[in-house]
Order: structure tokens, then sequence, then C-alpha cells
């Protein structure tokens, strides 16, 4: 089975019982208020603070350094939500002990919006500059994401065939020269963040980041011999077994090199998103559908 998937600081340090909902929330509000050049991780601000101890942090951390909310960053430096409405929302995903992205507890609470979360997210996207440092979610930690990519200065010549069937959009989009790696990592970590229920595919994120255009999008789609709803993963969500939002993350597991060899049926039934036998009917529906491609 896979490890659990990376959790964020904050969901840490409220497991682990070092920081109470309340200190968690004036420690975001301080992080959000600090000048520019003069940022401090959330890590960083709850050891300023007094909250938790330097050593208290590097136990409960480890090695790795763990992701941080950048949605509910983005919200609170918006204004878009009040600190007894971050409370309310870090004790009922506390109290829950269910597995939610806050943006989706906000969004179940009423603090938040589909058009506030989408806001926030494009105007946290939109003025990070590329090199940028912050931490995505399913980058390993001594591998730097510019190089998990073929990053090209100029479109490459065309591929095999067999090479486009099997080629993500996403790199498809890098090969020909459209995108870099870092603005695909850009529209992954977006896609990751979006509460599970407004998922969106990653080549419209790139097009609403203006990372491409839709005539780029649609001239690349058009050029992948397979269409997108005769793909495996999507015949399973035609047919109710997985839901979109399971697809997305497990393609966007294989962009990690320890699962880039596996299949998307293999990852779903290791995330537990699929049984094997639904996997199996799921194949059959997909040969046919191959099949009557090349009739």
């Amino acid at each position: 089975m896979l490890p659990k998937r990376t959790e964020s600081i904050d969901r840490i340090l409220l497991e682990k019982g070092l920081i109470t909902p309340e200190q968690l929330t004036s420690a975001l509000q301080y992080q959000c208020r600090l000048p520019r050049g003069q940022e401090m991780t959330l890590a960083e601000v709850v050891v300023a603070l007094e909250f938790v101890s330097e050593d208290e942090i590097q136990v409960a951390l480890g090695e790795k350094p763990p992701i941080e909310d950048v949605l509910l960053q983005q919200l609170i430096k918006d204004g878009l939500i009040q600190q007894s409405q971050l409370e309310d929302a870090l004790k009922n995903r506390e109290s829950s002990g269910e597995e939610k992205r806050m943006g989706t507890v906000l969004l179940e609470m009423g603090y938040t919006t589909k058009e506030m979360i989408e806001a926030a997210l494009q105007h946290y996207y939109k003025k990070q500059p590329h090199t940028s440092s912050t931490p995505s979610y399913n980058t390993p930690p001594t591998v730097n994401t510019a190089e998990q990519f073929v990053q090209p200065q100029a479109p490459q010549p065309p591929t095999s065939q067999n090479e486009e069937e099997n080629t993500p959009l996403g790199q498809a989009l890098i090969r020909k020269g459209y995108i870099t790696a870092e603005e695909l990592q850009d529209a992954i970590d977006y896609q990751f963040r979006l509460p599970r229920i407004l998922h969106k595919p990653i080549g419209e994120i790139l097009v609403l980041l203006g990372y491409i255009s839709q005539s780029q999008l649609n001239e690349t789609l058009k050029e992948q011999s397979a269409p997108a709803s005769d793909s495996l993963g999507q015949v399973l969500v035609t047919l109710g077994i997985i839901q979109q939002w399971q697809l997305s993350h497990v393609l966007t597991l294989k962009y990690q090199p320890e699962h880039a060899h596996k299949k998307v049926g293999t990852l779903l039934v290791e995330m537990g998103y699929a049984r094997r036998h639904e996997i199996e009917a799921g194949m059959k529906e997909y040969l046919a559908r191959q099949q009557q491609r090349s009739n």
C-alpha cells in the first residue's frame, strides 16, 4: 500500500496536540501580516510566538518539511474568512477525524464559496514567481521538481504513436514548448488544493492560470491518440467505479518517480479507490472501445 498522503503542517501540529485551533488561527493571521521580504514559515511563527519549542517542532515534523496550506493563507490575506470562522472550521475538522482539506471544510460550513476559493487560488498562483520555493505536496524533498520533467527550450521532434498514447497531457505540453515544468507543478498543486467537489482537469487549470491558451490546449488534446473519453480512467469514471478526483489524484501520483512505472489500474487499487475485479470490468469495456476505434 502507498504511504499516507503528505499532511499539511497545520494538521500535524493540531493532531499531535502541540497547539490549539485558537493558537493556529493566531499564528496564521500573524504569518499573513508579515511584510514582504520578512516572510516566515508557519513552523517559525509558532516557535516565535512561543506556542511550541524548536525541539518540539523538530520531533513533530521530522526531517522532511511538510506543506503549508496556501489556500488558507490566501483566504486570510484577502480577508475572505473571519477569525471566528477559521477557528470553527479547524475545530470541526479536528473533531470529525476525517481527512478533509480545509477548503472543503470551509465550503461545507458555508464560510466560503466556490468563487472565493477559486479567486484565492488564482490570486496566489498568478503572483508566484516560477522560482518560488513553496513546497508542493507531491515533490520528494531531495528532488528538484524541474528535474522530474524534460524542459525543452523549443518544441521537440514528433514522437512515435506509441509514445503519444502514453504521454500525460502535462508532459505533452512541456514537450511542445507550451509550458515549463514549474508551470505544470503550479497547476498540479492548484488542482490538489481545490476541494474535491470543485475538481478541474489539469488542462483547464493551465488555461485558467494563463499558462496556455484554449487553442493550445485543444490542439494538444486533439493530437493525443486516444480521446479522453476512451481512456481506461475515464471509462472507470463513466461506469461509476471511481470519481473524477480519484482519477486525478492517481494521474498526479504518476509524476512521482517512485510511481511513474505503475499503471493507472494498479495505483487505483493501491490507493483503495477501486477493487481489482472492478478494474478488470473496466478494462473489458476499455478494450471493447479500443476495438471499436480500430474497426
